[in-house]
């Protein structure tokens, strides 16, 4: 199935990257119908599948940033394709940074979103994201063994309005972590969207076993629009 092949690019290609890249793999319901990461949370999973810039007909299908869509471009194998959009989207600049961390006291995402260049004219909100490694599933392409796979989505459907001021604010987002997910294999993705169904701004990612990320009131980050950090999100099966 085309799906294997992809899923092993990526596979490869994600550890490799640590913290700069962001990927969530949303599974769909077809054409087997029982994709058990599908079928754990639908209402998130179509929400995310009708927020793409171009109708899921077709599985594996690649966005980045919610902009660029792998199938419109020209690539021989997947590993030249995620290489080719990755790339893309690496070198385009971002009027804003995000960083995070997880506070396993108070069982939130901590997101600081960091305006550095005036944004144009849209409805920004901050999604938070949870995916999971390693979870062990025969999924319907044949492969025993899921990574990146999404599980959820916080705070919900409408997100967090964002300033587009220039400065610096930090976003509290409460995540319920199911007690059968593996802790140690779970990573936060946060991004800011032009809503709805437009494009990622920017992302940033970690896993959640890596704590809580340190933010300084002082912070500014006049290096934002030399670091965007590509939000990939794979529609699989």
């Amino acid at each position: 199935p085309p799906c294997v092949a992809a899923n092993q690019a990526l596979d490869a290609w994600y550890p490799l990257q640590g913290n700069t890249a962001a990927l969530m793999r949303v599974h769909v319901w077809w054409p087997a119908g029982d994709d058990p990461m599908y079928w754990a949370n639908v209402e998130d999973a179509q929400f995310l599948h009708g927020m793409t810039p171009t109708s899921v007909n077709g599985v594996p299908t690649l966005y980045l940033d919610n902009k660029w869509d792998a199938w419109d471009l020209s690539w021989g194998s997947w590993e030249e394709g995620i290489e080719l959009i990755y790339g893309m989207s690496a070198a385009a600049p971002s009027p804003l940074g995000v960083e995070l961390g997880y506070n396993a006291d108070s069982g939130n995402v901590e997101v600081m979103v960091n305006v550095v260049n005036a944004m144009g004219e849209g409805d920004y909100r901050l999604f938070v994201g949870v995916t999971d490694d390693g979870i062990e599933a025969l999924g319907p392409n044949g492969e025993p063994v899921h990574n990146q796979a999404f599980r959820m989505l916080y705070p919900g459907h409408e997100g967090i309005a964002i300033s587009t001021d220039p400065g610096m604010a930090v976003h509290e987002v409460a995540v319920a972590l199911d007690e059968t997910w593996v802790f140690e294999n779970l990573r936060a993705v946060a991004w800011v969207q032009n809503y709805p169904g437009g494009e990622v701004i920017n992302c940033g990612t970690v896993f959640l076993s890596e704590g809580v990320v340190s933010i300084d009131d002082d912070y500014v980050n006049d290096e934002v629009e030399d670091n965007n950090t590509p939000a990939l999100v794979t529609a699989v099966k």
